[in-house]
Parts: C-alpha cells; structure tokens; sequence
C-alpha cells in the first residue's frame, strides 16, 4: 500500500477580507492625517508670505511718507497751511528737487478710502496759484495726480498730526487755530535770527492690515 508523500514546504497562505479592510483602514487613515499635515504646513506658508508682503509694502510706503515729511515747506513759504487735513485725508505742500531743473512744489495727500491708503502726487507747481488750486483739485482728474497706492488691503487706517499744545489730532478746526494762534504772536525784528515757527510738527500713520493681529504705527516730524 502507498502512502501519499508529505512535501516538507510549507503551505502558501493568502490574505483574508478581514485582513485586507483593516490594512487599507489603516492606509486611509495615514493618508488623511499626512494631508491634513501637508494642508496646515501650506496654509501657514501662505500666511507667512502675506504677511511679509504686505510687511515689504507697508515699509516701502512708510519711507515715502518720511521722505514727504523732510521736505514740507515751512509756513511762511505758501499761503495755505503746508499741512492739511480732511475726512480721511493727509494734504502736504512739500519741496521738489529734480536733477537739472529748478526747485519747485509739489501737493502731496494720503487718502484712506475704505479700504487702501493711497498716495497722490501733483505734477511740479511753479507758482503758490498752482498750489492753492491743487489744494482744492478733486482726485477725479487722474492727469493731474500720480498714484500710489500701498499694496495691501488694509481693516484700518488713521491719520493724525501733532499740533504744539493740542497734542495729536484729526481734526482740521485744530489746525486753524494754531495757524491762528501764531500769527497773533508779536513781530520780532528781522535782525534777530529767530527758529521758524511751524503749526504741526509730526505725521502720524496707523493702518492694520487684513493679516495684522496688531495695528502698526509710525510716526515722523515735518522738516526733518
């Protein structure tokens, strides 16, 4: 009688279904928390480079309100106030200086509309008429005004002036009245070399943007 013959190898042996579910289970779980993982790292990435643009933007525009700042004309230069405000508004009378060309003035507002601070800029002003009438132009006839606006959506923005005695203020009544105030003080002789008096001596800009968690705030003086 013949015996069947045992093979010494060992039986191959497959995967169950219940095997199966569980490892993909588990597949599908690792899957969801690696892109819920990669999601967050990418989300957090654009954040930071949101931020640091509008970072970039608000710093470049802030050195150009300092450089605004450092060439307003003193008071005695024009007949309007060098420095002006309005709902929203910074208006400034500032020198010009060009590479071969005369001096010449320029009429320079920051506006906040609601959104973004912008930056307009008259074409070069020869005479104090040109000035007086750009200090009452509208913004509507874009020929007349060079734009600049900060690239950067902003929550908020306010714009206030120091006024010796008043403090910081938004407030144009303010403003008149130190204007008031100084052409009442007594005439020194012209022989005495005497500091020129100036009715607002700093800017002040605070703006918070769409990714601040905090406002910012710069402050600059007028004249340098």
């Amino acid at each position: 009688m013949n015996w069947p013959v045992r093979s010494s190898r060992p039986l191959s042996r497959g995967f169950t279904l219940v095997e199966l579910l569980v490892a993909m289970a588990i597949l599908a779980i690792v899957t969801v928390l690696a892109w819920r993982g990669l999601d967050q790292v990418a989300r957090a990435r654009d954040a930071i480079t949101r931020y640091m643009g509008e970072e970039r933007a608000t710093t470049q525009f802030f050195d150009q309100l300092r450089y605004d700042a450092d060439s307003i004309v003193d008071d005695s230069d024009v007949n309007d106030p060098p420095v002006q405000l309005a709902t929203n508004e910074l208006l400034l009378v500032r020198h010009l200086y060009q590479p071969e060309a005369a001096p010449r003035l320029q009429v320079v507002r920051y506006r906040f509309d609601g959104e973004r601070l912008v930056r307009y800029a008259s074409l070069p002003l020869a005479t104090l008429n040109a000035v007086h009438a750009m200090l009452g132009a509208t913004l509507e006839a874009g020929d007349n005004w060079s734009v600049y606006p900060l690239d950067a959506p902003l929550a908020m923005a306010q714009l206030r002036v120091w006024v010796p005695g008043a403090g910081w203020t938004n407030r144009e009544v303010d403003v008149i009245a130190a204007i008031e105030a100084n052409r009442s003080l007594p005439n020194l002789s012209a022989a005495v070399a005497t500091p020129t008096t100036r009715t607002v001596t700093g800017l002040q800009v605070q703006i918070q943007g769409a990714n601040m968690h905090n406002p910012i705030t710069r402050i600059v003086m007028v004249g340098g």
